[in-house]
């Protein structure tokens, strides 16, 4: 019995690292180029640069005083209004947030660090659910998250492991599972097969993808700083107490 328990161990094990390996073949050229894992910030240097990232022709001090240039790149259609931020490729069945917004359509910009000439990295992805002004920032948790409950100098977040970071609704996170699935079949990759070529583009290290082409529902989807990491969200708070926007910084630094 001993020989057959570790027989059938084996084997098992051998599935989970074939299909882990098959799911994380295909990744963004940043997956591949980190310099170094982002270091651990502590609440009120959060803060900075959380106020920092959206501030077109800001410098990110942390980045050795990259400037910040701020781009619109897509309507992110919210159906649900129940947000997921998430690495696509590797975990789009992630949960969402615990806070939901009102259902419809909200822009998605980008915080570009120009680090130097020809080289731009992606320092931020934001939701801006009103033109409001954020003067305070609050996690972004998911169910089973309870904030201030983690170290000092650390945070709540999402893992990446292909070099990427999206913001989608609850429902297109199901219809995207399904498609991958269904594209990636035996031996398919969703990244090598279809975002490849959407992502082509080193100037413009983003896209706004439809898993399901005659669908109005997207995945709005952007490289993750230097690549793969832990990456935090926070709801941006206004001065009457609205929810303005939802922010992920990738520690561009």
């Amino acid at each position: 019995m001993p020989i057959v328990s570790v027989v059938l161990g084996l084997l098992v094990w051998a599935v989970v690292i074939t299909l882990g390996v098959r799911r994380v073949r295909g990744r963004s050229p940043a997956a591949a180029r980190r310099k170094r894992p982002p270091e651990p910030v502590g609440p009120q240097e959060a803060q900075r640069t959380l106020q920092e990232l959206f501030t077109d022709g800001a410098t990110l001090a942390r980045a050795s005083g990259a400037q910040v240039r701020v781009e619109s790149i897509a309507m992110l259609t919210l159906p649900t209004g129940r947000i997921v931020a998430c690495d696509p490729i590797v975990f789009p069945d992630s949960a969402a947030f615990e806070r939901s917004v009102p259902p419809g359509s909200y822009p998605v910009s980008v915080s570009l660090a120009l680090m130097g000439p020809g080289h731009i990295r992606v320092a931020g992805m934001r939701v801006e659910l009103s033109q409001s002004t954020p003067v305070r920032w609050e996690a972004a948790l998911v169910t089973g998250q309870v904030a201030g409950a983690v170290a000092p100098g650390e945070s709540f977040g999402y893992g990446v492991d292909a070099g990427l970071g999206c913001f989608m609704d609850a429902a297109t996170a199901a219809t995207l599972a399904r498609v991958m699935n269904e594209v990636e079949g035996p031996s398919g990759n969703y990244y090598d097969d279809v975002l490849a070529t959407e992502l082509s583009d080193v100037a413009k290290p983003w896209c706004d993808h439809h898993p399901v082409a005659a669908d109005g529902a997207n995945v709005v989807i952007a490289q993750s700083g230097w690549g793969d990491g832990m990456y935090s969200s926070h709801w941006g708070i206004d001065e009457g107490g609205d929810t303005v926007c939802l922010v992920t910084d990738f520690q561009v630094g």
